[in-house]
Protein backbone atom coordinates (compact mmCIF):
# COMPACT_ATOMS: atom_id res chain seq x y z
CA UNK A 1 0.00 0.00 0.00
CA UNK A 2 1.19 3.48 -1.17
CA UNK A 3 1.94 5.56 2.44
CA UNK A 4 1.22 9.08 2.06
CA UNK A 5 3.09 11.48 4.06
CA UNK A 6 2.46 15.13 4.59
CA UNK A 7 3.99 17.65 5.96
CA UNK A 8 3.18 21.23 7.02
CA UNK A 9 4.95 24.25 8.03
CA UNK A 10 3.20 27.54 9.34
CA UNK A 11 5.88 30.39 8.44
CA UNK A 12 4.29 33.59 10.33
CA UNK A 13 5.48 37.06 8.62
CA UNK A 14 5.72 39.90 10.30
CA UNK A 15 4.23 43.10 8.20
CA UNK A 16 4.96 46.30 9.86
CA UNK A 17 2.77 48.85 10.79
CA UNK A 18 1.80 51.50 7.94
CA UNK A 19 4.46 54.66 8.52
CA UNK A 20 3.21 57.93 9.03
CA UNK A 21 2.14 60.57 6.57
CA UNK A 22 2.15 64.12 6.63
CA UNK A 23 -1.34 65.31 5.42
CA UNK A 24 -1.56 69.21 5.79
CA UNK A 25 -1.58 72.17 7.75
CA UNK A 26 -2.56 75.91 7.73
CA UNK A 27 -2.24 78.46 9.47
CA UNK A 28 -3.23 81.74 11.18
CA UNK A 29 -0.72 84.82 11.29
CA UNK A 30 -1.88 88.87 12.39
CA UNK A 31 0.44 91.43 13.93
CA UNK A 32 -2.26 91.96 16.88
CA UNK A 33 -5.28 90.20 17.57
CA UNK A 34 -6.89 88.46 20.70
CA UNK A 35 -7.92 85.80 18.71
CA UNK A 36 -6.93 83.53 15.53
CA UNK A 37 -9.44 81.39 13.73
CA UNK A 38 -7.69 78.38 11.43
CA UNK A 39 -8.92 76.26 8.93
CA UNK A 40 -8.90 72.72 8.70
CA UNK A 41 -5.67 71.43 7.30
CA UNK A 42 -7.10 69.92 3.72
CA UNK A 43 -7.63 66.35 3.83
CA UNK A 44 -8.08 66.05 7.75
CA UNK A 45 -10.22 62.20 7.95
CA UNK A 46 -11.03 60.85 11.16
CA UNK A 47 -8.39 59.01 13.26
CA UNK A 48 -6.22 61.31 11.94
CA UNK A 49 -3.51 62.78 14.94
CA UNK A 50 -3.87 66.85 15.17
CA UNK A 51 -1.34 69.45 16.15
CA UNK A 52 -1.51 72.73 17.15
CA UNK A 53 1.66 75.19 17.50
CA UNK A 54 1.00 78.56 18.84
CA UNK A 55 3.05 81.24 19.28
CA UNK A 56 2.39 84.51 20.70
CA UNK A 57 4.36 87.44 22.44
CA UNK A 58 3.36 87.44 26.22
CA UNK A 59 2.67 85.00 29.14
CA UNK A 60 -1.34 84.29 29.25
CA UNK A 61 -2.79 81.22 28.17
CA UNK A 62 -5.83 81.15 25.69
CA UNK A 63 -9.04 81.46 27.57
CA UNK A 64 -10.53 79.87 24.48
CA UNK A 65 -9.58 76.13 23.02
CA UNK A 66 -11.86 74.40 20.23
CA UNK A 67 -13.53 71.74 21.48
CA UNK A 68 -11.36 68.25 22.23
CA UNK A 69 -7.92 69.85 22.17
CA UNK A 70 -5.67 68.98 24.89
CA UNK A 71 -2.48 70.53 26.33
CA UNK A 72 0.37 68.73 25.19
CA UNK A 73 2.90 71.39 27.31
CA UNK A 74 3.74 75.09 26.70
CA UNK A 75 6.82 76.81 27.15
CA UNK A 76 6.52 80.99 28.46
CA UNK A 77 8.47 84.15 28.63
CA UNK A 78 11.31 82.95 26.68
CA UNK A 79 14.50 85.57 26.09
CA UNK A 80 12.45 87.87 23.46
CA UNK A 81 9.19 87.87 25.12
CA UNK A 82 7.31 85.18 23.28
CA UNK A 83 5.78 82.08 24.57
CA UNK A 84 4.78 78.46 22.75
CA UNK A 85 1.65 75.98 23.11
CA UNK A 86 1.47 72.46 21.51
CA UNK A 87 -1.75 71.06 21.69
CA UNK A 88 -2.65 67.66 20.03
CA UNK A 89 -6.48 65.98 19.30
CA UNK A 90 -7.39 62.72 17.70
CA UNK A 91 -9.51 63.74 14.56
CA UNK A 92 -13.30 62.91 14.59
CA UNK A 93 -16.02 64.11 12.43
CA UNK A 94 -14.16 68.13 12.71
CA UNK A 95 -15.59 71.06 11.53
CA UNK A 96 -14.30 73.83 9.45
CA UNK A 97 -12.51 75.85 11.74
CA UNK A 98 -10.50 76.26 14.92
CA UNK A 99 -10.65 79.70 16.76
CA UNK A 100 -7.99 80.43 19.94
CA UNK A 101 -8.83 83.36 22.30
CA UNK A 102 -6.57 85.30 24.38
CA UNK A 103 -7.57 87.56 26.95
CA UNK A 104 -5.67 90.59 24.97
CA UNK A 105 -4.39 91.08 21.57
CA UNK A 106 -0.91 90.32 21.18
CA UNK A 107 1.29 89.34 17.97
CA UNK A 108 -0.43 85.64 17.14
CA UNK A 109 0.60 83.14 14.93
CA UNK A 110 -1.08 79.39 14.44
CA UNK A 111 -0.48 76.32 13.05
CA UNK A 112 -2.61 73.42 12.71
CA UNK A 113 -1.05 70.37 11.52
CA UNK A 114 -2.19 66.96 10.53
CA UNK A 115 -0.83 63.32 10.15
CA UNK A 116 -1.68 59.71 9.42
CA UNK A 117 -1.06 56.70 10.37
CA UNK A 118 1.67 54.64 11.98
CA UNK A 119 0.66 55.15 15.66
CA UNK A 120 -2.06 54.03 18.61
CA UNK A 121 -5.11 55.71 17.97
CA UNK A 122 -6.08 54.50 21.16
CA UNK A 123 -3.12 56.12 22.78
CA UNK A 124 -1.35 58.21 20.68
CA UNK A 125 1.56 59.82 22.86
CA UNK A 126 4.47 58.07 24.20
CA UNK A 127 7.11 60.83 25.87
CA UNK A 128 7.26 64.42 24.69
CA UNK A 129 10.39 66.93 24.63
CA UNK A 130 10.24 70.05 26.41
CA UNK A 131 13.56 72.22 27.56
CA UNK A 132 14.37 75.74 27.14
CA UNK A 133 17.66 76.26 25.09
CA UNK A 134 17.88 80.18 24.30
CA UNK A 135 21.48 79.96 23.80
CA UNK A 136 22.26 82.44 20.81
CA UNK A 137 23.11 80.62 17.42
CA UNK A 138 21.08 79.48 14.54
CA UNK A 139 20.09 76.23 16.68
CA UNK A 140 16.64 75.41 17.04
CA UNK A 141 16.82 72.66 20.10
CA UNK A 142 14.65 69.54 21.38
CA UNK A 143 16.29 67.79 24.27
CA UNK A 144 16.28 64.38 24.19
CA UNK A 145 13.50 62.15 25.18
CA UNK A 146 13.34 58.50 26.30
CA UNK A 147 11.26 56.86 23.67
CA UNK A 148 9.78 53.33 24.62
CA UNK A 149 9.40 51.58 21.74
CA UNK A 150 10.92 50.54 17.83
CA UNK A 151 9.24 51.78 14.80
CA UNK A 152 7.39 55.10 16.82
CA UNK A 153 6.86 58.48 14.39
CA UNK A 154 9.04 61.05 16.31
CA UNK A 155 7.78 64.81 15.58
CA UNK A 156 9.84 68.07 15.83
CA UNK A 157 7.52 70.82 16.11
CA UNK A 158 10.30 74.24 16.08
CA UNK A 159 9.46 77.79 16.13
CA UNK A 160 11.22 81.27 16.43
CA UNK A 161 10.20 84.83 16.91
CA UNK A 162 12.10 87.20 14.54
CA UNK A 163 11.45 90.22 12.27
CA UNK A 164 13.07 89.05 9.04
CA UNK A 165 12.03 85.53 7.17
CA UNK A 166 14.01 82.61 8.43
CA UNK A 167 14.29 79.21 7.17
CA UNK A 168 14.68 75.76 8.49
CA UNK A 169 17.06 72.89 7.88
CA UNK A 170 15.49 69.44 9.92
CA UNK A 171 17.27 67.92 12.78
CA UNK A 172 19.33 64.71 11.58
CA UNK A 173 19.27 63.00 14.97
CA UNK A 174 18.56 60.19 16.02
CA UNK A 175 18.29 59.86 12.24
CA UNK A 176 17.15 62.80 9.54
CA UNK A 177 13.81 63.67 10.06
CA UNK A 178 11.78 64.68 6.29
CA UNK A 179 10.65 68.45 7.18
CA UNK A 180 6.84 68.96 6.40
CA UNK A 181 6.07 72.58 6.88
CA UNK A 182 8.88 75.10 6.82
CA UNK A 183 7.07 78.38 6.89
CA UNK A 184 7.33 82.21 7.71
CA UNK A 185 4.84 85.47 8.48
CA UNK A 186 5.86 88.90 9.01
CA UNK A 187 2.68 89.72 10.64
CA UNK A 188 3.29 87.28 13.30
CA UNK A 189 7.03 87.17 13.20
CA UNK A 190 6.44 83.36 13.63
CA UNK A 191 9.04 80.92 11.68
CA UNK A 192 7.68 77.55 12.19
CA UNK A 193 9.37 74.23 11.12
CA UNK A 194 7.80 70.56 11.31
CA UNK A 195 9.73 67.68 10.97
CA UNK A 196 8.68 63.97 11.13
CA UNK A 197 10.96 60.26 10.82
CA UNK A 198 9.78 56.80 11.92
CA UNK A 199 12.53 55.74 13.93
CA UNK A 200 13.92 52.29 14.01
CA UNK A 201 15.17 52.33 17.65
CA UNK A 202 14.55 53.15 20.83
CA UNK A 203 15.13 54.78 24.29
CA UNK A 204 17.26 58.30 24.20
CA UNK A 205 17.09 60.40 21.13
CA UNK A 206 19.81 62.61 21.80
CA UNK A 207 19.47 65.94 20.95
CA UNK A 208 17.29 66.83 18.04
CA UNK A 209 18.69 70.47 16.21
CA UNK A 210 17.13 71.86 13.78
CA UNK A 211 19.32 74.54 12.11
CA UNK A 212 18.07 78.00 11.26
CA UNK A 213 19.19 80.44 8.35
CA UNK A 214 19.56 83.32 11.30
CA UNK A 215 20.44 83.94 14.85
CA UNK A 216 18.48 84.63 17.80
CA UNK A 217 17.72 83.77 21.68
CA UNK A 218 13.95 83.80 21.15
CA UNK A 219 13.06 80.14 19.92
CA UNK A 220 12.02 77.05 21.36
CA UNK A 221 10.91 73.45 19.85
CA UNK A 222 9.19 70.78 21.18
CA UNK A 223 9.23 67.03 20.18
CA UNK A 224 6.74 64.25 20.73
CA UNK A 225 7.08 60.15 20.18
CA UNK A 226 4.21 58.72 19.35
CA UNK A 227 2.88 55.28 20.56
CA UNK A 228 3.86 52.65 17.22
CA UNK A 229 0.36 50.98 15.90
CA UNK A 230 0.26 47.59 16.54
CA UNK A 231 1.50 45.26 13.67
CA UNK A 232 0.03 42.45 12.29
CA UNK A 233 0.97 39.15 11.45
CA UNK A 234 -0.01 36.49 8.15
CA UNK A 235 0.67 33.23 7.70
CA UNK A 236 2.13 31.55 4.76
CA UNK A 237 0.86 27.61 4.94
CA UNK A 238 3.38 25.72 2.64
CA UNK A 239 1.76 22.30 1.77
CA UNK A 240 3.78 19.30 0.80
CA UNK A 241 2.58 15.71 0.12
CA UNK A 242 5.47 12.89 -0.56
CA UNK A 243 4.08 9.15 -1.32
Amino acid sequence: MKKLFAFLLFLVVWVPSAQAAFVAAAHYDNVSSSSGVVTKPTGTADNDIMFTLIKRIGTTDPNSVPSGWTLVTTRRDLAGGSSFWLYWKLASSEGTDYTWGFAAAARLGITVYTYRGGFDTADPIDVVSDTAYITSNTTVQAATMTVTAANSVLLFFGGINQSSSITFTAPTVPTTFTEDVDQYSDQSRFGRTVASVVWTGSGATGSMDATASGTTVDKHAFAVALNPSAGSSSGLLLRRRRG
